[in-house]
């Protein structure tokens, strides 16, 4: 089977760029554009994949259904698969939310407060459709203080502790969903002023509601502000879910939005550039008025093109995956003293979140474990290490 072409894939994924624009348009009540037709010599195998790999293959089954994109040319078999995925993404992601749900009541009769980050936010805003986003993963935002007390919470509603602490984060495993739970303790390590920022997301969180669960979000100017530093946390990988993510939340809810409150943040974190660099490419990648959104900027030379190629790489291997090198986000740090800080945050997380990874009754038993962390996580670089060295000889 010879490998799909760059020009085959990047047909594949500007026509993903403009189905989600296509999206953006018919849910706003904006009107469609009628001269859309698939482009001639399209590999359908190639879309599939990459509809897959940027989760929005359920996206793309609700564009045919609504006839907001023209179905009689797609394979039968390729639109079974995209309406499965809408189906599975339904079912999942009420699983998922009911998990939340005894999360969050157990939380509250704790007296422990949380926010809820990404994907059950982005579906109660954004998306208001249960199936049209996955979810792979359950992103809880709460104190280091309170790490232990949620992590039994979420051990007792059925997650592993996998002693996989992460800068920002501790990483557990739900044994039936499938998912990961992830507890935020942190912001992403290179935002500026982490504690001010954090003092005005716990001070103006928000609630909404999916399905019959309610429960609390970031204000939406944080949000936003959070996702530009999670598209720079993956040097602007991410898969075309989060783009859209983003895109809707500065289209479908510009009136809602704050624009000074959203600059004082941007400012707050040193995030204002790259905010404005993703933000002035989505009218082009998306097809979209620029005065539709709230900041009408113009993009940079080349940004568009830096962007795209993002996006090729991560459709650069067969299985339309790329996976990142152990030790890539330590040579992204700029200079020895950043490398160091970051090397030393890695080994050696806060007590909390080792008490929490681990299990331990106290701090102090989690300050004795701290070498048995390290084994941990020198053990963990040596594995994705070995795994990408199997992957080089295989090719």
């Amino acid at each position: 089977m010879s490998l799909p072409s760059e020009k085959e894939k990047k047909l594949c994924l500007n026509l993903l760029f403009l189905a989600c624009g296509r999206w953006l348009r018919g849910v706003s009540g904006a009107g469609l554009r009628n001269d859309f037709s698939f482009p001639p010599g399209l590999n359908w195998d190639v879309l599939g994949k990459m509809a897959y790999y940027h989760n929005l293959e359920a996206l793309v089954y609700l564009l045919v259904k609504k006839k907001w994109f023209p179905g009689e040319l797609i394979p039968e078999q390729l639109l079974r698969e995209w309406e499965g995925a809408y189906y599975s993404n339904l079912i999942l992601n009420s699983e998922i939310i009911s998990l939340l749900a005894r999360l969050l009541g157990e939380c509250r009769h704790n007296d422990i407060p949380v926010i809820v980050l990404k994907g059950p936010a982005a579906l109660a805003l954004v998306y208001k459709d249960t199936g049209l986003r996955a979810m792979t993963d359950l992103d809880i935002l709460c104190r280091k203080k309170d790490l232990k007390a949620l992590s039994d919470i979420a051990f007792s509603l059925g997650c592993r502790r996998q002693g996989f602490i992460r800068l920002h984060h501790v990483i557990f495993a739900h044994e039936t969903l499938g998912i990961y739970l992830e507890l935020h303790f942190n912001l992403y390590h290179f935002m500026k002023n982490k504690k001010r920022f954090l003092k005005s997301v716990w001070e103006k969180k928000e609630r909404v509601r999916l399905e019959e669960t309610e429960f609390p979000v970031m204000s939406l100017e944080a949000q936003l502000a959070f996702e530009v530093a999670h598209f720079l946390e993956h040097r602007a990988s991410v898969s075309l879910k989060h783009y859209l993510d983003f895109a809707g939340k500065l289209f479908l809810l510009k009136d809602e939005l704050d624009r000074k409150e959203l600059e004082r943040l941007l400012d707050l974190a040193g995030l204002r550039e790259e905010f404005v660099s993703f933000s002035a490419a989505l009218p082009q990648l998306l097809d979209l008025p620029p005065e539709a959104f709230l900041f009408q900027v113009e993009p940079l030379p080349g940004n568009l093109d830096i962007l795209k190629k993002k996006k090729l790489e991560l459709s650069a291997s067969i299985g339309f995956a790329n996976s990142e090198e152990a030790g890539a986000e330590l040579k992204r740090q700029a200079g020895l003293i950043k490398k160091i800080i970051f090397v030393f945050k890695r080994l050696f997380p806060p007590l909390a979140a080792i008490q929490a990874a681990y299990n331990l009754p106290t701090l102090s038993k989690a300050f004795f474990w701290i070498p048995r962390h390290l084994r941990e996580v020198l053990r963990d670089f040596r594995e994705r290490k070995d795994t990408e060295r199997a992957a080089i000889d295989r090719e």
